[in-house]
């Protein structure tokens, strides 16, 4: 059987856009829990990395397919974050992870 094929995204956030830009960032690609009322009231807010399946390898890595690989660059590149692509072979793991198995 022919092994998928998926796009790992390596990406980090550049110094000059400046730690702000770095937690914008990761709140926008991660998402967050908002509190309000001094932590009464707890809002989810999603993320990004909501929208699709994805495998997160380790901090600034992470497998996605084909299809989703391109509005992930797009989003990280808002936020003026270098960004490397490369298409992968992907292990029974992640193409379960990914729905594509």
């Amino acid at each position: 059987m022919a092994r998928q094929r998926g796009f790992i995204v390596l990406y980090r956030v550049l110094s000059r856009a400046g730690k702000p830009n770095a937690d914008k960032l990761l709140r926008g690609l991660n998402g967050y829990d908002d509190r309000s009322n001094f932590g009464k009231y707890v809002y989810r807010r999603p993320g990004f990395l909501e929208r699709f399946p994805h495998v997160k390898l380790i901090r600034g890595a992470l497998i996605v397919r084909k299809e989703n690989a391109e509005d992930l660059v797009k989003f990280l590149e808002t936020f003026d974050a270098e960004v490397h692509v490369r298409e992968v072979f992907l292990n029974e793991d992640d193409e379960k992870a990914l729905g594509l198995r």
